[in-house]
This record gives structure tokens, C-alpha cells and sequence, in this order.
């Protein structure tokens, strides 16, 4: 049977060295070339809120640079608690595989308790756009008329409802705005203890923000690979729904490289994440 996302993520303490924790990526959460970098990112989340060990502090914000690819197979996550706060925590991880010392990917994350007194303060300025369930929408088909980036095992975790997004396989349509928008949830959704959806589940939704791109230039795209170079996601929200709405912008393409945003939405309106990603462009 295929690995659920939260055995994927799971982390153990190294039993002789402080700090480090010992994970492993098999071959149900593959992406193009490697494991998917959201479920590396969350893996080394994992490791991070581990060692921390404060469940009063909920992450709030992480960025990662992806400095070289992560293998699949046994890895090791070097975390550095730098600040551990009464109510703000700072803490790195650094993931690279288990006989590889130099760096893989490197996360900064900032975790923060509940702040009492500014319960008056709650707004969302972002509106969620208005679109069908995803019930009635066009889920991705699952006989595809040839090769694509979604053939990868990380897809076969998932399932999608196509609000307005195109794929390589569709030869019929025009480019426009950089812009897409569809349903996502896992065919086995990862929950914490309070029956809410993971948090680090939000990582592997975010890291897909290159497929605007395709959007914008149209069905005539030549096939192009968008490794990120840094992700940074701000965890605003929680919810119990297991459909998310993905809404991904490029910002901007230029010189081979891209900066792009998602957001995040349940379906009951809740922004759950927003998220900028750095690119570069290569030829499949």
C-alpha cells in the first residue's frame, strides 16, 4: 500500500547526535525528478516543530531555499532551535541525505503562541473568488491522451476540480493571464489531533505555483521544468474541510527566471496560507 502523507513525514530523534532527526522518502510521493519539494519542506517542518516541542506555538511562517536536491531514501534533518521564546520561537532545519553532509534544503520558520488581547483584530482583506464546488467541477482525467508532469506518484495522492486551469494535454484553447484556479485535496487527508487538516499538509498544495506560467503562454508552451529556488509560506488559518481552493499568479518571468503567489482557501471562505515562490525555467 502507498505511504500516507503522514507516514512520509514522519521524523525520528538520531539516537546519538543532539539536534538531528532521521527521516525517509520512498517512491509514492515522487515529483518530477525527486521527492516533491512540499513534502521535503514539511518533512523538515516536522523535525523542526519536533525539536521545539512547544504545542502552544503554532508555525506562522517558513521559507526554505532549496540550495540542491534532496534524494530519495534515508535523509537527515539538522535542526537548530535559535530562539525558543515565551511567546515567538525561531528554528532552522537543514535537510541533506543521511551520507551526505553538504546541504540539501535550509528553512527558517517562526512560531508563535495565540495572542491574547487583540481578539478585535481579525479581518481577511484577499476575497475568495467565487466558484462551483468542487463536486461539480471536472476532476482530472485519469486516462490522459499522452505524457504529462502529472503521471508522477505525487498526483496519484491527490485529486483535483478544475475551476479555470489548463493542462498539456488540451490543445484547443488560447493562453491569457497568468492565473489558475482549482480544487485539491488528498484522497487521504492528513489530520491533527483536533480533527483539523495538517498544517504541513499545506506545503505540497503551495510548491505548484509554476503551472500559471502555462496559463499565460498558452497550449504552444514549449515543455519546461520549474525547479524552486526559495518558498515561503505564511500559515494564516486551520480548517476541518478537505477540498482546498488553489489560487496561483505569476507575478513575473523574466531572464529565465519566475516569482509567482498562491492562496490558499477552504471551502467555507477561510484564507488558510499565502505563498511566494522564486523559479528558474529549464527545457524537459
Amino acid at each position: 500500500m502507498a505511504t500516507s502523507f503522514a507516514q512520509e513525514t514522519t521524523v525520528r530523534a538520531h539516537g546519538d547526535r543532539s539536534g538531528r532527526y532521521l527521516a525517509h522518502f520512498g517512491p509514492d510521493w515522487w515529483g518530477p525528478r525527486a521527492p516533491q519539494g512540499g513534502v521535503v519542506a514539511a518533512t523538515t517542518l516536522r523535525a523542526m516543530s519536533t525539536a521545539l516541542d512547544n504545542p502552544a506555538h503554532r508555525l506562522r511562517t517558513s521559507t526554505t531555499v532549496f540550495a540542491r536536491t534532496v534524494p530519495a531514501g534515508a535523509v537527515a534533518i539538522d535542526v537548530d532551535v535559535l530562539r525558543a521564546g515565551r511567546s515567538v520561537s525561531q528554528v532552522q532545519g537543514t535537510v541533506h541525505g543521511e551520507a551526505d553532509p553538504e546541504p540539501g534544503h535550509r528553512t527558517l520558520a517562526v512560531f508563535g503562541r495565540e495572542r491574547k488581547g487583540w481578539e478585535h483584530l481579525d479581518f481577511t482583506e484577499l476575497q475568495m473568488p467565487s466558484v462551483p464546488p468542487p463536486e461539480d467541477c471536472e476532476p482530472l482525467p485519469a486516462d490522459r491522451p499522452e505524457a504529462s508532469i502529472f503521471d508522477v506518484s505525487f498526483w496519484r495522492r491527490m485529486e483535483l476540480g478544475n475551476v479555470d486551469f489548463h493542462y498539456g494535454w488540451e490543445h484547443d484553447w488560447q493562453g491569457g493571464r497568468a492565473q489558475g484556479m482549482r480544487w485539491i485535496r488528498y484522497i487521504d487527508t492528513p489530520r491533527v489531533a483536533d480533527g483539523t487538516v495538517d498544517p504541513l499538509a499545506y506545503l505540497p498544495f503551495v510548491d505548484v505555483i509554476p503551472g500559471a506560467v502555462f496559463q499565460r503562454v498558452g497550449a504552444s508552451a514549449p515543455r519546461f521544468f520549474a525547479p524552486t529556488l526559495d518558498l515561503t509560506v505564511h500559515f494564516l488559518d486551520r480548517t476541518e474541510h478537505d477540498w482546498t481552493l488553489q489560487v496561483m499568479r505569476m507575478r513575473r518571468a523574466t531572464h529565465g527566471y519566475g516569482s509567482g503567489e498562491m492562496e490558499l482557501w477552504s471551502r467555507d471562505g477561510a484564507l488558510l496560507a499565502h505563498a511566494s515562490q522564486t523559479m528558474f525555467f529549464a527545457a524537459l
